[in-house]
């Protein structure tokens, strides 16, 4: 059906301009692809092509060997199953297949260990706090005990801190005292300062950023319009009666305020999961700011 060139076009990693913001992360999206540089083959010296999926609640994970003729596809279903559980299942048969072909003379390493610990200066820590918006997840970055970090995850309109801290490290990060092998880093780029986190991928044999969220400073006060909405619910009418939307989860979308920040909302409910907007330039309209590289902006 396609031709070999076409394959190979839809394999040219797509990300390398402007959706680079942080380095190379375990999405590095192609024509079709979530990723042509597989993570886990990649830590083997294996090119490797990844298409991941989430539909309620059945998922499933797609990766390719294609210079070596293999592939290996997982699906499963539950509330706490995903796709990158699918994946991880099958980057590990793959990565054993290559082995017991040959390909590969023995499975790549296990990741570990963490860089010496690295005494912060007051200007390093207020670098990094502050408020980081983003569709999906919301995070807010505070001071803790000894100049370590805190981590808040916005939820329902209020801050719910998350456990353990972050201690910067002699490579410039704060690393989690909660989760192994887990950091957090201001990025700078596209005129805008980013929260990156990198962590030890599913197969343990290589690490990959994510970049969480946008800094956000306060933009003015709400217009009266919008203060009355807050806590309010808003029913989706132009949703079909039979969606599963209506069965799955409550029909409607909530706004809730950001504790802290001035002149954005957020929307959470059905379809949208949980989206911020701008609130000030219009009575009844809220606006899109946010542009953040890959998964969080999309």
């Amino acid at each position: 059906i396609l031709s070999s060139a076409a394959v190979e076009q839809m394999a040219v990693d797509q990300t390398t301009t402007t959706l680079e913001a942080a380095p190379p992360s375990a999405f590095r999206y192609g024509l079709g692809w979530d990723t042509v540089q597989d993570p886990a083959l990649k830590s083997a010296g294996v090119r490797g092509w990844t298409k991941g999926g989430d539909l309620v609640d059945y998922h499933a994970g797609f990766v390719i060997a294609p210079d070596q003729g293999l592939a290996a596809i997982v699906g499963g279903a539950g509330t706490t199953f995903s796709s990158s559980s699918a994946e991880a299942i099958a980057q590990t048969v793959l990565l054993n297949a290559l082995v017991e072909t040959g390909a590969i003379k023995k499975m790549p390493k296990q990741l570990g260990g963490e860089p010496a610990k690295d005494k912060p200066t007051p200007k390093q820590v207020k670098r990094m706090t502050a408020v980081y918006l983003a569709q999906g997840a919301s995070l807010k970055v505070t001071e803790g005990k000894n100049r370590s970090l805190r981590l808040s995850l916005l939820a329902d309109g209020e801050w719910v801190r998350q456990p353990g801290r972050l201690v910067r490290r002699a490579d410039g990060a704060f690393w989690s005292t909660e989760v192994p092998g887990r950091s957090i880093r201001s990025v700078r780029a596209w005129d805008r300062t980013y929260l990156v986190m990198r962590s030890i991928g599913g197969t343990g044999t290589f690490r990959t950023d994510h970049t969480l969220g946008q800094r956000t400073r306060s933009a003015g006060s709400l217009p009266a319009a919008w203060s009355q909405r807050v806590g309010q619910r808003w029913l989706l009418s132009n949703e079909d009666p039979s969606s599963v939307n209506w069965t799955l989860s409550e029909p409607g979308v909530k706004i809730t305020a950001v504790p802290g920040l001035s002149g954005y909302l957020v929307a959470e409910g059905a379809l949208i999961a949980s989206v911020p907007f701008a609130a000030t330039a219009s009575d009844s309209l809220g606006s899109m700011f946010l542009e953040i590289p890959l998964l969080s902006g999309r």
